[in-house]
């Protein structure tokens, strides 16, 4: 536009051979917008050819009339809209919004006229408004919605619906361009930036979870979801959010009687392992006492011993006979042999007792709020501890861990709870089977690998399988195909939400009817 309109110019200050050329002609016609030139009255004296057609009405009914009469009637405006400069107005005369540029023609000084482009942009108000309309139904959706809605921008908050203000305690006004760092515990910063950044790449589709401070000084527990976004014509971050607090308090609450439940289920089957090596151990105490008491008695003819007369040779050999005799008749060769295996056996009792004990209070420990870095390997060793009475008689179980597994960051009594589920079903599966077949024992076995930037545990079994009509149901809370009192369907619906939404992780099963299931567990590494 700007050098059409110094042709136009050009054009009407030079002499009038140049103005009627042809080339100038083409130019000034072909224009797309209404173009009209005008005398120092304001009364047009040429205009193009979109102006007749606009205006539907020939070129001789324009020329030499006052512009103002033939756009606006007499509905003249308040404000010039033929003035020198830029004017936004509405022609109702001829249905549009125009962008009317005024540019006076001078010479020495002395105005001649005007040049006055007007530009149809009636379908951009009309875009502009609609964009408005959205905008403010988006920001009435975001006002009124359920959730935490928030723009971040550079780093801080730039717009905020009272709920995501309000998790923290605060108002919008107070949050308003603030660093977003103010509110996320220091403890999760690290983790909430990391799964923010993966959502927004691409890498995470699950909401995540992490800890706010509140204005007051308390932890509450936010569940996020972040997408990138264009705001005010910069990109921007769009973030939803729930305070799931209570949810969480909720989960820990049945996660731990769950727990309990678990261990209450294995009570029988875990004081079967504890009673036999106590059984053992106790066996192995009453032989030592025993024992000793024969020892003791050949230890009183030390007495006899510190009296003697070494001289006397016949009192020396008959005290030699009567040690003899004694130690013979309590078999001393016997109680030197098997004291010190007995001692042995019962340390090692001892031993076995001692982890069963300290696997019960790994299991059923509640855990803290904070991941923390454990031994996976170590961890599902425990737990298979815990079950073995569960399997031991229906399954051999075999493990095969990978010696190199890098450290997992987690929740390890949480996932204890995931690995105790996987296996008693697994166990039940097998024995199941056998019920109905009467067959072979089965097997169950336990794998640990590094996958990539992940750890995958795999729990195989030889037991029926899982029917397909009901594959799709196993996670669904409650959902149980056990007798009553067996089950309560809560299983393996808290192992996907351990796995899922705790742990940014993966479950998922392959199953084959009268064959077997293999569960996969994928928990992502930290970055390092």
């Amino acid at each position: 536009m700007p050098d059409i309109k110094e042709s136009i110019t050009s054009g009407l200050e030079v002499a009038a051979p140049i103005r009627e050329s042809k080339e100038w002609e083409t130019i000034f016609d072909t224009l797309s917008e209404l173009t009209l030139v005008t005398d120092p009255d304001k009364r047009v004296v040429r205009c193009n050819r979109a102006v007749i057609v606009r205006l539907g009405v020939s070129y001789r009914h324009i020329i030499g009339l006052p512009i103002h009469s033939i756009f606006f009637g007499k509905n003249l405006p308040e404000i010039d809209p033929f003035a020198p400069g830029v004017r936004e107005v509405n022609i109702p005369r001829i249905s549009g919004d125009f962008l009317i540029t005024n540019n006076p023609l001078c010479s020495a000084e002395i105005l001649q006229g005007m040049v006055h482009v007007m530009m149809d942009i009636t379908e951009r108000k009309k875009a502009e408004a609609m964009v408005r309309e959205r905008e403010s139904i988006y920001r009435i959706l975001a006002e009124h919605s359920y959730a935490g809605v928030y723009v971040v921008q550079d780093g801080r908050f730039r717009f905020l619906n009272s709920n995501a203000a309000s998790y923290a305690g605060y108002t919008r006004e107070e949050l308003l361009n603030q660093k977003t760092g103010i509110l996320v515990h220091p403890q999760d910063r690290k983790e909430e930036n990391k799964n923010a950044g993966d959502m927004l790449k691409g890498k995470r589709m699950t909401p995540y979870e992490f800890r706010i401070i509140t204005k007051d000084g308390q932890t509450r527990w936010i569940m996020e979801t972040v997408t990138s976004i264009t705001y005010e014509g910069r990109p921007a971050i769009l973030g939803n959010s729930m305070d799931v607090t209570e949810k969480r308090h909720r989960e820990m609450h049945d996660l731990h009687a769950q727990k309990l439940e678990s261990v209450g289920q294995l009570a029988a089957g875990i004081a079967h392992e504890i009673n036999t090596p106590i059984q053992f151990v106790g066996d192995n105490i009453h032989f030592m006492n025993d024992s000793f008491q024969e020892i003791f008695s050949l230890m009183s003819l030390y007495d006899d011993f510190k009296k003697l007369d070494t001289t006397n040779s016949t009192e020396c050999g008959a005290l030699r006979d009567r040690l003899l005799e004694r130690m013979e008749a309590i078999d001393m060769g016997y109680l030197l042999e098997e004291i010190p295996r007995a001692i042995e056996q019962s340390l090692d009792g001892i031993q076995r007792v001692s982890h069963i004990v300290q696997a019960m209070r790994e299991f059923s420990h509640p855990g803290g709020a904070e991941k923390t870095n454990f031994d996976l390997n170590k961890a599902i060793e425990s737990t298979i501890l815990l079950t073995r009475n569960e399997w031991k008689y229906t399954t051999e179980l075999t493990t095969s861990f990978a010696p190199d597994l890098p450290m997992v960051r987690g929740y390890p009594a949480d996932l204890n709870q995931v690995i105790l589920n996987l296996l008693v079903n697994a166990a039940h599966a097998i024995q199941a089977k056998l019920e109905a077949e009467q067959g072979e024992k089965g097997r169950i076995e336990v794998i640990t690998r590094k996958v990539e930037n992940e750890v995958e545990i795999c729990i195989s079994d030889t037991g029926a399988g899982i029917p397909p009509e009901i594959r799709t149901r196993i996670f669904d809370p409650f959902f149980t195909t056990k007798e009553v009192g067996k089950g309560t369907g809560q299983g393996l619906a808290i192992a996907r939400n351990i796995i899922v939404h705790k742990h940014g992780g993966r479950i998922y099963f392959e199953s084959e009817t009268g064959k077997g299931t293999t569960f996969h567990i994928r928990l992502p590494l930290e970055e390092r």
